[in-house]
């Protein structure tokens, strides 16, 4: 009989990354996949020969080979329908299930190869099966690519270009150094829900000359919102019909990731000679923002049976710390340039999860479900080393430049459920630190309760002659189930 070609193992190695990616396709580059997709593809190749040299059949090795990487990628999917107890046993619990979904595995497995199958008319149903799994995420991908080239062709701008780069003043341009720490609440909402006064670091800030802003609060409680809106230095659009009074969702036409990358601070700065300089976690080699391979790759790991939290909190600390540790290091010895530059440098810290304490050490592994207190222990640890870190920087930028800098350091949002009720959640979420170097005239369009949104009105208002009005200061925020479902709390958290 003629062998059937066999495709399926391949098919099922690339679903879990081309699944992620289409569910989040609004907010990752395509570039973030291209890696798990080659690491996947030689993995299951690799299998296929080591299978193909125990079972001296092909076909069987290829079962063998995509019954593996269903059992591997499905660990948290079927995990997640079985988060009950049956008689007080906590079967979800990573330490019980593992070892239950892999005797399951073993004994499918056992059963089938012991079993006398027709492996061609196995590797047809798989091929098949495989195949019409595969279409749900490219077809996901392609509309959206689709409904992105009809969307760009309607030429829809974010916002009008009201002020031309040819009308700012180009004389004696200062470098921009712009720092975002990932998660970094004010001193009042640190003081107040955990218990610790950050007055030494921000008395450091101020003695170097830095406005810090007392009352700030981030505009948006996600990362992707709070920077689409500061880098474009306006409001994201809300649908034109409003759930109820301060309550609406944005207007699903407008990507916040788009307006990441294409922003109205970096092409207008670059339209008057800027060099734009990405030393963020969120870097890739096109220089352009996007939602960092690190997050991604840490998505793929918790669908696999490798989400055991000291596995998964050990691979992905290793991961983040060398990131941030050399993201530090490339802020600190930015080489100089005949022409000026935008330095757009984005830290996830003091942001979870927690791989340095405040020496920079790596802290007992935790997971996701660690006790409050002890997660506010581990957040407070890797604050206190992004300060460190951060004094670092700003002593060696202060040191290089030739002529006065600019530099912005803020949190694009506050910490994450550590304060205990909701409202209080909120408060430490929209809270966040917000310190500006900028020359001493510019100093008084500063105010305590200045929010990003208005952060580059004022410094090409100052620094550069615009005339940018002065937005009034909003803040929303939303959940992690619905991020786009704003409400407005600018009154609640200004109290």
């Amino acid at each position: 009989m003629k062998k059937v070609f066999t495709v399926h193992p391949f098919l099922f190695a690339l679903y879990p990354i081309l699944h992620l990616y289409s569910k989040n396709i609004e907010q990752v580059s395509f570039y973030v996949i291209l890696l798990p997709c080659l690491v996947l593809v030689l993995a299951t190749f690799f299998l296929l020969q080591l299978g193909r040299i125990c079972c001296a059949d092909k076909q069987k090795a290829a079962f063998c080979v995509s019954s593996f990487l269903i059992y591997f990628f499905s660990y948290a999917a079927v995990r997640s329908l079985i988060m009950f107890e049956v008689a007080g046993f906590k079967l979800y619990r990573h330490r019980y299930f593992i070892i239950i979904w892999t005797l399951v595995f073993l004994a499918v497995l056992l059963i089938s190869l012991r079993s006398r199958l027709d492996y061609n008319n196995v590797t047809r149903f798989f091929n098949i099966f495989a195949s019409v799994l595969i279409l749900f995420p490219l077809i996901g991908i392609v509309s959206h690519q689709f409904k992105k080239s009809l969307f760009d062709r309607k030429n829809m701008k974010f916002e009008p270009d009201q002020y031309s780069s040819h009308s700012l003043q180009t004389d004696n341009l200062p470098d921009i150094y712009y720092i975002i720490l990932d998660g970094y609440g004010r001193n009042k909402d640190l003081k107040r829900y955990l218990n610790f006064d950050n007055a030494e670091f921000i008395a450091y800030l101020r003695d170097k000359g830095f406005y810090v802003a007392d009352q700030a609060h981030s505009n948006y409680a996600w990362t992707s919102l709070s920077l689409a809106s500061t880098l474009n230095m306006q409001y994201l659009p809300p649908k034109a019909s409003e759930k109820a009074s301060g309550v609406f969702q944005l207007d699903d036409s407008i990507s916040d990731y788009d307006r990441m990358v294409d922003n109205s601070v970096k092409s207008t700065l670059q339209g008057i000679g800027y060099e734009f300089v990405d030393i963020s976690t969120w870097n890739r080699p096109l220089g352009t923002i996007r939602l960092n391979s690190y997050d991604f790759y840490l998505h793929v790991l918790r669908m696999t049976v490798l989400a055991r939290p000291l596995v998964h909190n050990y691979l992905a600390g290793k991961l983040k710390r060398g990131q941030i540790l050399e993201r530090f290091n490339d802020l600190k010895k930015v080489p100089g340039r005949t022409q000026p530059i935008f330095v757009y440098a984005h830290f996830m810290i003091p942001h979870h999860p927690y791989v340095f304490d405040e020496n920079g050490n790596l802290p007992p592994f935790q997971s996701r479900v660690a006790q409050i207190t002890s997660e506010k222990d581990l957040y407070l640890g890797q604050l206190i080393f992004a300060n460190k870190e951060t004094q670092k920087v700003i002593e060696s930028i202060l040191s290089r430049c030739e002529t006065e800098p600019i530099i912005v350091i803020q949190g694009d949002h506050g910490a994450y459920e550590l304060a205990g009720g909701d409202i209080d959640n909120q408060r430490l979420r929209m809270g966040i630190l917000s310190a500006y170097y900028l020359p001493e005239t510019c100093k008084e369009l500063l105010y305590d309760s200045i929010t990003p949104v208005n952060t580059f009105r004022v410094i090409l208002n100052c620094c550069f002659g615009a005339s940018y009005p002065l937005l009034q200061d909003k803040i929303y925020f939303s959940t992690f189930e619905n991020k786009r479902d704003l409400t407005d709390v600018t009154g609640v958290m200004q109290e």
